[in-house]
C-alpha cells in the first residue's frame, strides 16, 4: 500500500527523538564530531531533505532523520551560526498517528540509501569548482571539512576523463586511477595511461607511479625541494597542483643537471679541504660499480700545538657532558641533544689525531652522492686504474717470502681473528633470524627476486638460496 505523508513545517524546538527510530540505540551516531559535515552543509545550504515525523504527546517525534535533527540542535547551540533558533521552522513529512509500521519506515530510510560512488563524489567536487565557481575554501565550509581534504578529492576529480572512465568501467581499479593524480598535467596522465595500456592490459598503481616519476620530480620530493630555488631561477617549468606539495618540476633533465652541479661543488669543496687528488659526483651511489674501487683510510698522526690544545678542550667538554648524561631526570630530547654533541666532539677529536698520507692523497679522491635526502660524501676512494698501478708497483718489490706487502693505508686483521668474527656474525644472524621468522621470509624472498631481476653485485651471500633467470 502506498502512503503519502502530509508536508508540515515544524519549529526545531518542537522536535524530539522517536523511540522507533532505528538509530536510537546508537547515541554515538549523534556525537558532534560525527555530524560536523552535516551541520556545516545545513548551515550553508539549508535542510535539503525533510524529516519524517510523527505526533507524540504534543511534540513531533523524528522517526527518520535523527542525524539531521542532531545537526539542527547543534546549530541552535552554536552562537557563531546565524539564522537557527528553537523557533526556526524546517520542512517535515507527517506520519499519521495510527500508522503501525513506524519501525519499518525508519529502517527503510536508513538502509535503502546507497552509499555514493567514490568517483561521483570526486567529480562532484570538481564540478563545484569548475562550473559553480566554488573554491576549495568555500567547499570546505559547506561540508564542514578541511581545505586539504577538499583539495584531495578535487585532485581525483580532475584526473583525465579517459582514466576516470576506465575506472568506472572497472578496467582499472580505483587505487590505480588515484595514482595518476601524482602528476597534475592531464596531458601527461593520458600519455602515460596510453603507453602503459599498450604494454599491459592490467595496470597497477605502483606501475603508474613509477612511470610518472620519469615525467618530472615533485616539489615535496627531497631532490625537488633541494633544487627548486635554482630550478625556478633557470626558468624550469612547474606543473602546479591544487596541493602545493604535489606540484611537479617537469624538466627532469634540468633537475638532474642542477643536482649534479650541487653534488660536484660539495665534492670539490671536500677535495680542497682534505687534499684529495680528484672529485666526482653521482646522483645515486652505485655500489655495484664502486665495488671495483679501492679505499684508503687516515692513520694516526702527531697533532701540532694548536690541535693538541683543541683536543684537550674537547676532552674536558666530553667529561662534563658525560656527567650531565648520567642525570636520571634528564628529558629524552635533552639527552639526545647531549648525545649528538658528544658524537660530534669525538669525531672532531679523531680528525685532529688522524691524517691521510701524502701517497694516499695523491691517488685517492671523493665522490658526492644523494642519499637519504642529503648530500653524502664518500672519501678516500681509489679508482680501479690507480689500484692496478699501485698493485703493480707493489708486485715489483715483493717481500723475500714471496708474499705481497700490505697496502700501508689498509686495515688488516689476523686470520684467526677474521675467522672468529665471521663465526660471531653468523651466530648473531642465525639467532636474529630465528627470533624474527617474518623478516627471514622477507629476506629470503628478496634474495630470490633480486637474483632473477637485479644486475650487478649480489644482495647477500649469507643466504644459500639461489634463483636463476632461466628458471623464471
Amino acid at each position: 500500500m502506498t502512503t503519502s505523508f502530509k508536508p508540515v513545517s515544524v519549529a526545531i524546538g518542537d522536535l524530539v527523538s522517536h523511540p522507533a527510530n532505528v538509530r536510537s540505540n546508537s547515541p554515538e551516531t549523534y556525537d558532534p564530531e560525527n555530524i560536523a559535515h552535516l551541520k556545516a552543509s545545513i548551515a550553508v545550504l539549508g535542510l535539503l531533505q525533510p524529516l519524517l515525523v510523527q505526533k507524540l504527546d504534543g511534540k513531533y517525534a523524528v522517526l527518520a532523520g535523527g542525524r539531521r535533527h542532531a545537526a539542527l540542535k547543534e546549530l541552535i547551540a552554536d552562537k557563531a551560526t546565524k539564522g537557527f533558533t528553537a523557533k526556526t521552522k524546517v520542512d517535515c513529512r507527517l506520519v499519521p498517528e495510527n500508522c503501525d509500521v513506524t519501525t519499518a519506515l525508519s529502517l527503510a530510510e536508513n538502509v535503502t540509501q546507497a552509499p555514493m560512488n567514490a568517483i561521483d563524489e570526486f567529480e562532484a567536487f570538481a564540478r563545484m569548482m569548475e562550473v559553480d565557481g566554488q573554491t576549495p575554501e568555500t567547499i570546505a565550509k559547506t561540508f564542514g571539512t578541511t581545505v586539504a581534504a577538499v583539495k584531495g578529492r578535487l585532485r581525483y576529480g580532475l584526473i583525465h576523463p579517459d582514466i576516470r572512465a576506465a575506472a568506472r568501467a572497472k578496467t582499472i581499479t580505483l587505487d590505480t586511477m588515484k595514482a595518476f593524480a601524482e602528476h597534475p598535467s592531464q596531458d601527461v596522465q593520458r600519455e602515460v595511461f596510453e603507453a602503459l595500456t599498450k604494454e599491459d592490459s592490467y595496470l597497477q598503481a605502483y606501475t603508474v607511479r613509477q612511470a610518472l616519476k620519469s615525467r618530472g620530480v615533485q616539489v615535496s620530493d627531497d631532490i625537488g625541494a633541494f633544487v627548486r630555488e635554482e630550478y625556478e631561477a633557470r626558468g624550469g617549468a612547474i606543473a602546479a597542483d591544487l596541493l602545493e606539495e604535489h606540484s611537479v618540476l617537469e624538466d627532469a633533465a634540468l633537475v638532474e643537471t642542477i643536482l649534479l652541479e650541487k653534488l660536484g661543488a660539495a665534492a670539490e669543496e671536500a677535495r680542497m679541504r682534505l687534499g684529495f687528488a680528484w672529485a666526482d659526483a653521482m646522483v645515486r651511489y652505485d655500489y655495484a660499480t664502486m665495488a671495483d674501487y679501492g679505499r684508503v683510510y687516515p692513520g694516526p698522526t702527531e697533532p701540532d700545538e694548536a690541535a693538541q690544545k683543541r683536543i684537550e678542550e674537547i676532552t674536558a667538554e666530553l667529561e662534563k657532558l658525560q656527567l650531565e648524561m648520567e642525570d636520571e631526570g634528564l628529558e629524552e630530547d635533552a639527552y639526545n641533544a647531549l648525545y649528538d654533541r658528544v658524537d660530534a666532539l669525538e669525531e672532531e677529536a679523531r680528525d685532529l689525531q688522524e691524517a691521510y698520507s701524502a701517497e694516499d692523497l695523491a691517488r685517492s679522491g671523493v665522490i658526492a652522492s644523494w642519499q637519504g635526502g642529503q648530500i653524502t660524501l664518500h672519501v678516500g676512494l681509489v679508482r680501479p686504474e690507480d689500484t692496478v698501478k699501485e698493485e703493480g708497483a707493489r708486485g715489483s718489490s715483493a717481500s723475500p717470502t714471496g708474499e705481497e706487502a700490505p697496502d700501508p693505508g689498509e686495515i688488516t686483521y689476523p686470520a684467526s681473528l677474521a675467522e672468529d668474527l665471521k663465526t660471531e656474525r653468523a651466530m648473531a644472524l642465525g639467532a636474529a633470524m630465528a627470533l624474527h621468522p617474518e623478516a627471514t621470509l622477507d629476506l629470503t624472498l628478496f634474495k630470490l627476486v633480486s637474483d632473477v631481476l637485479a644486475s650487478g653485485m649480489s644482495v647477500t651471500q649469507a643466504i644459500k638460496i639461489d634463483a636463476r633467470k632461466e628458471y623464471r
